[in-house]
């Protein structure tokens, strides 16, 4: 499963849980659920900044810190 599909789950999840709750209410059930699935959204987030090897830093690339000609 790739990353963005993992989010597009996640968002889907939130976005019928949001329904249900419209649609039926709040109960103390609903919102531990619509809580877990925003964690885990931001735990999902986290790790593919954290694990995205294609990512550059922009205090590498910006900071003037290379010498021209240099690939950082």
């Amino acid at each position: 499963m790739s990353r963005r599909s993992v989010l597009v789950v996640v968002d889907e999840a939130i976005h019928r849980m949001s329904l249900y709750e419209r649609q039926y209410g709040y109960t103390r059930l609903r919102v531990t659920v619509l809580v877990t699935e925003l964690w885990l959204g931001v735990v999902f987030v986290l790790l593919v900044v954290a694990i995205d090897p294609a990512r550059t830093w922009p205090g590498r690339t910006w900071s003037g810190s290379a010498t021209p000609g240099e690939s950082t």
